[in-house]
């Protein structure tokens, strides 16, 4: 028996453990979580074939399966191949983000990435940052990415990068950018007036720069929040001493 039959054989045990239970209330969603470091490695659900409806998806020696019940209503289980789930998945938590609070993904231009978040981020100063490639996330768990104090926007995507967004039904995404800077001020030694400082961040930045635009594409049914930063204060001017006669005397000279 090859490795693959055997692990697919192994999976289809596991399931009809699940299908022979006719008096239980659990769904195949939790019943496949309970089996998380058992028979399986993980269990995610996400969009397999681009039909923005997502199937549950399990892992099992680092290959990945997708569990789906057909129109009899018998469970069947499918190898994904590596089209379907690109370059790479990973299952995270708030523990992933770094000193600074940022998770960066850069699978490289051409490349995908997958990740699904694993737990409840109630309150954070934490951002995304795409850099390149196409990156999926999906959030089943609400999330609430603070950045008010930051030079930052809560998500940002790269020119050229891809973003495709996965909330899930009942679950709400809140994200907060930093502020504006305040603008300087001038003294009555300053020949130029106060400059204005740089204005709030987006709550999710995607731009165009040189004709390069950032993709944000958006799924499911749940709630996005997005709020952009504030402007900063602008900075004290000054009346300056000479007046007028400041610009006479330079047409005098011209």
């Amino acid at each position: 028996m090859s490795e693959e039959t055997k692990r697919r054989e192994e999976l289809e045990i596991m399931i009809a453990g699940y299908a022979s239970d006719m008096d239980t209330n659990e769904t195949i969603d939790s019943y496949l979580k309970s089996r998380e470091g058992k028979e399986i490695e993980s269990s995610f659900k996400m969009d397999v074939d681009g039909s923005g409806k997502r199937k549950n998806v399990v892992e099992k020696e680092g290959y990945y399966y997708v569990v789906e019940e057909d129109e009899n209503g018998n469970y069947k289980v499918e190898k994904l191949i590596d089209e379907q789930i690109g370059e790479k998945i990973e299952i995270l938590t708030s523990e992933n983000f770094d000193g600074n609070g940022k998770m960066e993904f850069n699978p490289g231009e051409g490349k995908k990435e997958t990740l699904v978040f694993g737990d409840e981020i109630k309150e954070g100063e934490f951002c995304f940052d795409i850099q390149s490639g196409e990156v999926t996330i999906y959030i089943d768990y609400d999330m609430n990415l603070t950045n008010q104090g930051l030079k930052r926007s809560a998500i940002n995507i790269e020119p050229k990068a891809i973003l495709n967004l996965y909330i899930e039904e009942g679950v709400t995404l809140t994200v907060d950018s930093g502020y504006g800077e305040d603008g300087d001020s001038r003294d009555e030694n300053s020949v130029d007036g106060a400059h204005g400082g740089p204005g709030g961040y987006a709550g999710i930045r995607v731009p165009s720069i040189d004709g390069e635009d950032a993709t944000l594409n958006l799924y499911g049914s749940g709630t996005l929040i997005a709020y952009g930063g504030n402007a900063g204060n602008g900075g004290d001017g000054y009346g300056h001493p000479f007046g007028g006669r400041w610009r006479s005397e330079e047409l005098e000279q011209e």
